[in-house]
């Protein structure tokens, strides 16, 4: 039941009677009381009238009324109407394919859950019916977050989509594993802009990209900034300004105040409805960094439209205003404060700009050199003679940018604030601005965390109270790992902070300090307990409790046993909240249901109408069997609720114990009548009470009850009460008439109610009234669920209309429709073919054969239907050739029927024996016995006019074979290869499919596949698909070898040569089983992929002496394919140049040399040019690495001789004479160079 229509009920029937909800609703709802139904009752009309409104959108009228009424309504009706009509997420609860893991937050737009679909985590954000409520601008929203999605950049979350579930808007992205940059903001407190400098790149860098591709985010805030473990930054939710409210624009803005939105970053003209822009981003970017500099809003407001109004009309104050002393620089204030100006035109104009501007503050205009020390020891002695001087602070800070040395400095501020005397507040707060400075630069440019702490517990030892300085140093411990002073310091907060949620904050974070880095996990469970005895009604530290505990016994009883304590000496408002939460976990953790027992019996007596602790009672009392004191609670609480809705329903369930497990019908019997006495309408109890009645064969009293239960009901469930009445009459008090006029009553209301035109159905029938059962059937098709009830219902009007009616149009009408759904339905067909050779309709006739003649599968059959094909044609259409052929499609199947044979002959007698060519095989084909030698006398014959040049016959013959044996290999490989060569690759690949439907075995299917990829690639240019069959056959057989070429090829011409060559390798080593040429190919691409893969080596240097270090080795496989290579493609010098070429970047000299060798003596008088030179020089440098001096110097003076300009030659010669000792000659090709 809809928790808003209880509420609703509930309070309608404390507040009202029976006479002033019909007249409330007559005359301020302006419902007349009979439309809204279960006037009978007061229960049974507040449960109509509210779910009346809540259908009809009215509930918050409904509740304007009750005011207006009554003045004091329970408050819960207004928290009702606040949750009317929100979409819910709920935990293990499928949402379209996504699962619902856990509720994240719930925001005022929106819910945000985590969620599971396809084995990855996502973030779903679900709008609520606020959002919702002009569906144009959710439109406008959706469509923004798909425009985002279309933009590629790390900074932007992968998988982003959004669209509509159910009516529900909703965006998706996968899960990152971090946290909101506002839940870090609050842990860390105020930073210095150089510790955020990265986190702002993060962030405006993705932002620019939006803002390049013309897009905005309209909603940045902290809250939808992301920080991953790594530090890396993903901005989330997106268009949100296209779901604030706003009139109808002109000129891009209208009259109406936008309240919806972020009130801590709205740009002002937002605020006015203009729509928002690059500027209006930049607005609420310099937003967030005032409050990540100084730890505070921009305005600090109780309200969002205070919060808007202030964004619209005051100006802000400077951060360092509200940031510690020193913590800001006047730099920084002017330039946060120009990003919130509120002229748009004054801001940067976008992202990038603003990126730039940011990347120049603290950045000197001219180059300085760096810092001598006279100058730094002149700016430190400037503030230690005058601490209190500001601008000598803000000179010896700046000089860290400088070039001074960050922790000298550092230290000189903390010197500088040691001399400052005085205890007043100025001297304080100057010490604390000194300190602070120190403080930032050891945490920031020192990087020296510990000398940070000793500063941050300075400034505490001045300002106790100071947050900023408590968190930093925090943070500084965090940083050092000094866990124990940390928590120490936790404990202490703990100690001074007001009993509840702060003292609660200070546990927990001692809890997760213990869970995660101290790896303690007792100890976290006794801060987290401690944590939950202060603040109960925090459920995350009960999930904590839980993880952390898992089954251990011992660590149960003493959170229990800490509970107890503080139970006994806590607070009295928490008291109830922690006796729930034990008695919970004494009987789910401990098995302990006497002391859950006495902890729920407690809550009871402080709350006796607590939900909880009575739910709890409640299983304990079902668990355990006892059945009485279960009843005693159930009516219990139906006592305490008093006549409402939730006590009918424990009254019910109390009643059903009595039935059914202490068989005392009778005070069963007397509770639910009650119940029903109140609310006719309630389903249980009026189902229980029928069942009793029925059950000692009260029928009377049974129809009088379900008669009382229909008027109670409204619309559908009217119409399923009233049928319940009409299967009493028509069942057991054999009132056929009755039950007819209940029937029909209930088809007024609901006209597609099945139960009704069932009944319906079987009165008819049983009384012989075939024309109204002709329309109930035929309103019972329209309401039919599935394609298999309309056959069905279709088959019984056809029956009528040929039994009782002998109206055969009718009957193929009906029949006719059965094939709409179901073509190849047996029973339709057959019963068409009779129906249109009734009406002498031959030619329908014959298309209703050729259909059954398709879908039929048994040969008998089609047989039969062949032969009475024929005979239709011969006898009653008058065309013998189509007879003859039909005739002969029989002789195909049943080689020698005499039947067909006979008829045959005495229709080529009469139509003069025409025969076709080569009908010498046709007819072996004819008389064959199988299918496989049919099969075989028409490829055959296929063949022969192949032979003769006539490719479309043989083409039809190779088809007839496949016809006669769709599994016949040859036909299929024979009529492949016929469209290929006619150029038909379309039809080749159908062929292909379709024989894959027939193959056998996956060696079989995998060469089909592998063919299908070649097709597709070579012929269709269709790479995806090619890829896809590629990989299909792989998955059949791995090493089928025309798959894997497929492959390789693709991912080389991709580019992609990493995965080339992975598909090429286990090729290399066989590359016989492939034509020359694609042999050649593959062996030519697998070089070029290997040398486009790897890194060239660096050349190894010559030592003194012209000895070399040993060679490196060349890979195997690329020693395989070059070798290969030579054999197959001994004529193509250009491919054996271009894979020597590779090697000789990547391989053994010694092998290089050979091959060049290899090259020379085969193909010497073929190269010439600048690829002579080339190779020479490979010749020439490979002798050299090789150790072979004396051989390398004249191939690299023939390569210098044919290109001068060949600097590599000239090095690698010099460098040999250079090893040689020639040092004139080594100085003489130096000079050349």
């Amino acid at each position: 039941m809809n928790a808003t229509i209880d509420i609703l009920r509930g309070e309608l029937e404390r507040l009202f009677s029976l006479e002033d909800l019909t007249q409330m609703s007559q005359r301020l709802l302006g419902l007349d009381p009979r439309d809204v139904g279960g006037d009978t009752a007061k229960a049974s009309f507040a449960r109509a009238l509210a779910e009346r409104c809540v259908e009809a959108d009215r509930v918050e009228a409904l509740v304007d009324v009750m005011v207006f009424a009554k003045k004091v309504v329970d408050p819960r009706v207004f928290d009702a109407v606040a949750q009317h009509g929100k979409e819910r997420l709920e935990p293990n609860k499928a949402f379209g394919a996504f699962t619902v893991k856990r509720i994240i937050e719930e925001t005022e737009l929106a819910f945000v859950a985590a969620c599971d679909r396809d084995g990855k985590s996502y973030v779903v954000k679900l709008l609520k019916r606020i959002a919702m409520a002009d569906r144009r601008a959710v439109q406008r929203f959706l469509t923004a977050n798909r425009m985002v999605a279309a933009i590629d950049h790390p900074g932007l979350p992968k998988g982003l989509e959004a669209g509509e579930i159910d009516g529900s808007a909703y965006v998706a992205y996968e899960a990152i594993d971090g946290e909101l940059l506002s839940k870090r903001a609050t842990r860390t407190g105020p930073q210095h802009f150089q510790e955020l400098k990265p986190l702002l790149r993060g962030v405006l860098e993705p932002l620019a990209a939006l803002h390049t591709g013309g897009l905005v985010h309209g909603d940045l805030k902290l809250d939808h900034v992301v920080v991953d473990r790594a530090q890396k930054v993903v901005l989330v939710d997106f268009g949100g300004d296209k779901l604030r409210h706003r009139a109808g624009a002109t000129n891009g803005a209208s009259g109406l105040l936008a309240v919806l939105g972020s009130p801590r970053t709205v740009a002002p003209e937002v605020v006015r409805g203009k729509n928002a822009d690059s500027r209006s981003d930049v607005y609420a970017f310099g937003a967030m960094l005032f409050e990540l500099l100084s730890g505070k809003p921009v305005f600090a407001t109780t309200s969002p439209t205070d919060a808007a109004f202030a964004h619209l009309s005051q100006e802000p104050e400077a951060p360092s205003a509200k940031a510690p002393r020193g913590w800001i620089t006047k730099e920084m204030d002017a330039f946060v404060l120009s990003l919130l100006d509120k002229h748009p035109e004054r801001r940067p104009k976008d992202a990038a700009a603003l990126m730039e501007a940011l990347e120049s503050i603290g950045k000197s205009t001219t180059t300085q050199a760096p810092m001598d020390a006279e100058r730094f020891e002149g700016l430190r002695k400037a503030l230690l003679d005058a601490p209190t001087n500001a601008d000598a602070a803000v000179a010896l800070e700046r000089a860290v940018a400088d070039g001074a040395e960050a922790i000298a400095v550092g230290e000189t501020f903390v010197t500088a604030a040691g001399a400052i005397e005085g205890e007043d507040d100025e001297a304080k707060e100057t010490k604390k601005g000194l300190l602070y400075r120190a403080a930032r630069i050891f945490d920031g440019a020192a990087k020296d965390k510990a000398k940070a702490e000793e500063v941050y517990v300075a400034i505490l030892a001045l300002d106790p109270a100071d947050d900023v300085a408590r968190m930093s140093l925090e943070s500084a411990r965090k940083q050092l790992g000094k866990y124990e002073e940390l928590v120490e310091m936790l404990l202490e907060r703990s100690q001074t902070a007001a009993e509840g949620e702060g003292r609660a904050d200070a546990y927990a974070e001692i809890g997760s300090l213990y869970a995660g880095e101290l790896e303690d996990p007792e100890q976290a469970v006794v801060a987290y307990t401690q944590a939950l005895c202060e603040a109960p009604a925090r459920n995350h530290y009960v999930h904590e409790i839980e993880r952390l505990s898992g089954d251990n016994t011992a660590r149960w009883n003493e959170i229990l046993q800490t509970m107890t304590t503080a139970i006994q000496g806590g607070a009295s408002q928490n008291r109830t909240a922690l006796l729930v939460i034990a008695g919970q976990w004494y009987e789910k953790k401990l098995g302990r249901a006497d002391m859950a027992l006495l902890a729920f019996q407690q809550v009871m007596q402080a709350e006796p109408a607590n939900e909880v602790a009575i739910e709890g009672l409640t299983q304990i009392y079902r668990r355990a069997q006892q059945w009485p004191e279960l009843m005693g609670v159930l009516m219990a609480r139906a006592d305490a609720s008093a006549s409402s809705p939730k006590a009918r329903d424990y009254r019910v369930e109390a009643a059903e114990l009595l039935e059914t497990k202490l068989n005392d019908s009778n005070r069963a019997r007397e509770v639910y009548e009650r119940v029903l006495a109140e609310d006719p309408g309630h389903a249980r109890a009026g189902d229980a009470l029928a069942r009793i009645t029925e059950k000692a064969g009260d029928f009377a009293t049974l129809v009088t009850l379900l008669e009382r239960r229909s008027e109670a009901r409204r619309g559908v469930d009217k119409a399923e009460a009233i049928v319940k009445v009409a299967e009493v009459y028509e069942d057991h008090l054999n009132d056929l008439q009755e039950a007819t006029k209940r029937y029909e009553a209930a088809l007024a209301l609901d006209g597609k109610n099945m139960s009704a035109l069932k009944g319906l159905d079987r009165i008819y029938n049983r009384t012989g009234r075939y024309r109204e059962l002709l329309d109930t059937l035929e309103l019972q098709v329209a309401a039919a669920a599935t394609p298999r009830q309309k056959v069905n219902l279709y088959e019984r009007m056809a029956a009528l209309h040929d039994e009782e009616f002998l109206d055969h149009e009718a009957a193929a009408g009906a029949l006719e429709k059965i094939i709409a759904i179901d073509p190849s339905n047996d029973n339709a067909l057959s019963g068409l073919a009779r129906h249109f050779r009734a009406l002498d309709r031959f030619d329908r006739v014959i298309g209703i054969y050729d259909k059954h003649i398709g879908v039929i599968a048994d040969e008998g059959r089609k047989v039969d239907l062949l032969l009475a094909k024929a005979r239709t044609l011969a006898d009653n259409i008058g065309s013998p050739e189509r007879a003859m052929k039909t005739y002969e499609e029989v002789l195909k199947i049943r080689e020698g029927h005499a039947g067909a044979l006979e008829a045959l002959a005495q229709l080529k007698e009469v139509s003069g024996d025409s025969h076709a060519a080569l009908s010498a095989i046709e007819a072996l084909a004819g008389k064959a016995a199988t299918a496989e030698a049919k099969a075989e006398q028409w490829v055959r014959a296929g063949r022969l006019l192949e032979s003769r040049g006539d490719k479309d016959a043989a083409i039809e013959r190779y088809k007839a074979a496949l016809e006669a044996n769709p599994r016949d290999v040859a036909a299929g490989t024979a009529l492949r290869k016929a469209y290929a060569d006619r150029g038909d690759a379309g039809s080749v690949v159908n062929l292909v499919e379709r024989e894959l439907q027939f193959a056998e075995g996956d060696l079989a299917k995998a060469r089909l596949y592998a063919e299908l990829a070649r097709v597709q690639r070579t012929q269709l240019n269709d790479s995806p698909k090619a890829e896809a069959a590629a990989k299909r056959a792989l998955e059949l057989d791995g090493t089928n070898a025309e798959a894997l070429l497929v492959l390789g090829d693709l991912a080389f011409e991709q580019e992609h040569y990493l995965e080339a060559l992975k598909q090429y390798d286990t090729l290399v080593g066989r590359v016989q089983v492939l034509s020359k040429e694609d042999g050649t190919r593959l062996l030519g691409r697998y070089i070029e992929a290997f040398g486009r893969s790897n890194p060239k080596p660096k050349s190894p240097s010559t030592p003194d002496g012209g000895s070399l270090p040993p060679p490196a080795q060349t890979n195997p496989r690329l020693v395989s394919a070059v070798e290969q290579l030579q054999v197959l493609a001994g004529a193509d010098v250009k491919a054996l140049a271009h894979a020597a070429n590779v090697v000789f970047e990547h391989g053994d000299p010694r092998l290089v040399n050979r091959i060049y060798e290899e090259l020379f003596k085969k193909h010497d008088e073929r190269l010439h040019g600048a690829d002579r030179a080339e190779a020479l020089y490979h010749l020439g440098e490979s002798s050299r690495r090789s150790g072979e001096l004396d051989k390398a110097v004249p191939p690299l003076r023939e390569a210098i001789k044919l290109d001068p300009a060949n600097q590599r030659a000239l090095h690698s010669l010099a460098r040999i004479y250079e090893a040689t000792g020639d040092w004139e000659e080594s100085i003489r090709m130096r000079k050349k160079r």
